[in-house]
């Protein structure tokens, strides 16, 4: 009988327990003067579509590297091209061989976080957690990482 109680409690914890969503914050250097961003133009810049800001400065994108990060990368790739990550490679791999360049990577989002700081033009990402006042956050479609219906979750 005591059996078939645990059981049923690891059952009931497997189902009754909230899944909660981290958000992912969009950031850019805090000198940028863009304020927000929209999915479909997030997408464009991560695809090599959209190659400046709307001051006319060169965008550089920052992905987060696979082997370290890979929840958060691909929930990113889900969310905003629609994509799975094998998906977005592919595309890669088409782009390059017509000379485009993916863009570029760092390996934590501390590292994101420090280019972001330093470059100019840069945008990246990281879990809303872990943005800092040396970087500012976008918001995308109208909408801040905390606010309700706030899109790029993991």
């Amino acid at each position: 009988m005591k059996k078939y109680v645990f059981l049923f409690i690891i059952f009931l914890a497997n189902f009754a327990l909230p899944v909660f969503a981290e958000p992912i914050a969009i950031i850019v250097n805090k000198n940028n003067p863009q304020n927000e961003i929209s999915l479909k133009e997030l997408d464009n810049i991560y695809r090599a579509k959209a190659t400046t800001w709307n001051n006319g400065s060169q965008i550089v994108p920052i992905n987060q590297e696979l082997t370290a990060t890979k929840g958060i990368r691909e929930a990113f790739s889900r969310i905003i091209h629609n994509a799975s990550l094998d998906d977005i490679q592919a595309f890669w791999l088409g782009q390059r061989y017509k000379g485009i360049k993916p863009p570029l990577t760092q390996q934590s989002s501390l590292a994101v976080k420090r280019m972001v700081a330093n470059v100019e033009e840069a945008v990246g990402y990281i879990y809303a957690n872990e943005v800092d006042d040396s970087v500012k956050v976008l918001k995308v479609d109208g909408l801040s990482p905390n606010d309700p219906g706030y899109k790029i979750n993991d």
